[in-house]
């Protein structure tokens, strides 16, 4: 049963480090991953739903596509918006919405502040991705699972240790 235990757990700990590395290295990827934090895209995307979005280029996008982008306003949050409109006269801009919503935002969304089409998406793993991007997170995410690696590592080193020990002491019995 330990043995089950160990392996259980560390497989726990081996996703829980490739998810928190794949969160900070997720922009070098061209892959941009957010939380959704307000109900906008009730049914489609629920608040705590994790959306990927993949960087595109703004002219290839359609009407129907969800978007993630950069409010034209100051905000430190991204927005994660359905295009219904796309404005193609002197800059090239999308006139966005949230799928429970009845409006139209306020402003159209210059190809500029795309930063990309969501190509995934995951119910509640929004929270976890958000805590994971704080610095408690990344503690969680990342050096405590490899702090528990290495003890076991070390622990299983030390058994193999004893185990030759005690192989060598009944050889040498033996003679």
């Amino acid at each position: 049963m330990n043995k089950l235990w160990d392996t259980l757990l560390l497989i726990i700990v081996l996703f829980l480090v490739l998810v928190s590395s794949l969160v900070y290295i997720s922009p070098r990827l061209g892959l941009s991953i957010n939380n959704v934090g307000s109900g906008s895209m009730t049914p489609t995307l629920h608040v705590g739903t994790m959306v990927v979005a993949n960087r595109v280029n703004p002219a290839d996008l359609r009407v129907g596509d969800i978007i993630i982008f950069k409010p034209p306003f100051e905000s430190q949050y991204n927005v994660c918006h359905r295009i219904v409109k796309i404005n193609q006269a002197k800059q090239l801009s999308f006139v966005t919405r949230g799928d429970a919503v009845s409006q139209t935002d306020e402003m159209a969304i210059p190809a500029a502040n795309v930063v990309g089409k969501v190509s995934f998406h995951a119910d509640y793993v929004g929270y976890f991705i958000s805590f994971l991007k704080t610095e408690v997170g990344l503690i969680a995410g990342l050096v405590v699972p490899t702090l528990y690696i290495i003890y076991l590592c070390v622990r299983n080193l030390r058994s193999e240790i004893s185990r030759l020990a005690a192989d060598k002491k009944v050889k040498e019995a033996k003679l």
